[in-house]
């Protein structure tokens, strides 16, 4: 950079100086965001739970045991919320139990369902399992 008899630099200078603390910053709160993720990688959901559902006469139901499974697998507490889209049937069905307090692990799982009537019908569970 080149300074003036004043000791000030010129106007594209100060703007290169800003753009280079500009994109300095960036990339280190880019970096700090990335290390900063502290999920445990080992905390899955157990899919098994979702063979519990079924649809007979147009409606959602659950028919296993909820606490068991969360006994069974350690877990402190689970939510599932069941929608269909695409209006197929005007059914939402939640099933918890438990808290849903401390390290939480959330996913999203489209299945087909069979219905009792011969159609498959495809169910959004929403899940969120807590350790």
């Amino acid at each position: 950079m080149r300074f003036d008899k004043k000791g000030d630099i010129g106007f594209p200078e100060a703007m290169m100086s800003v753009m280079i603390v500009t994109v300095v910053l960036t990339l280190f709160l880019g970096a700090f965001v990335l290390n900063s993720n502290n999920s445990s990688d080992d905390l899955t959901f157990n899919e098994e739970i979702i063979n519990d559902f079924s649809i007979e006469c147009s409606e959602l139901k659950y028919n296993g045991d909820t606490e068991a499974y969360v006994q069974k697998n350690g877990y402190t507490g689970v939510s599932i919320l069941c929608t269909v889209p695409g209006g197929f049937i005007d059914c939402d069905l939640t099933v918890s139990c438990g808290t849903l307090d401390g390290s939480m692990f959330s996913d999203r799982y489209l299945v087909t369902i069979k219905a009792d009537d011969g159609r498959s019908i495809p169910v959004l569970f929403e899940v969120a399992v807590c350790v």
